[in-house]
């Protein structure tokens, strides 16, 4: 696939960088909280790789990308993401990018759901309309 414009910014993907295991160690707080100074160490190392991830698999436009990203960001230590980590299990460049996807395929089911009724009408404005171009003015 050929890259537009917006994604060539930062350069080519080449996908999530590899961790440093300093860093996460000085994020791991025994609350699971993260620090300030390691969440802005997390979100300079992985933010430009998770905007081009979204942008390239997710195919979605330079501007949603960045609200996606900004917003996974934004949730990352509320959510407790990182204390959620586990490294027996693989790497965390690979959880992140597990993490930013349910994160994505998350907002798209919630901006795509159907609101409160769905498509069923209860109150037919159009046949009223209908009715009224039909019936004698009065």
């Amino acid at each position: 696939m050929a890259q537009d414009a917006d994604t060539k910014l930062g350069g080519p993907y080449r996908g999530f960088p590899d961790t440093r295991s300093s860093l996460l160690d000085a994020a791991a707080q025994p609350d699971g909280r993260i620090s300030r100074d390691s969440l802005e160490a997390i979100v300079t190392a992985y933010w430009k790789p998770a905007y081009k991830h979204i942008r390239m698999k997710w195919r979605r436009p330079n501007e949603e990308a960045k609200d996606l990203v900004q917003g996974f960001f934004a949730s990352f230590s509320a959510t407790g993401v990182l204390a959620r980590f586990d490294p027996t299990r693989g790497s965390f460049r690979n959880y992140l990018g597990t993490c930013l996807d349910h994160y994505v395929l998350k907002q798209h089911e919630f901006a795509t759901r159907e609101k409160r009724g769905g498509a069923v009408v209860i109150v037919d404005f159009e046949e009223a309309e209908r009715e009224l171009m039909t019936s004698p003015a009065a």
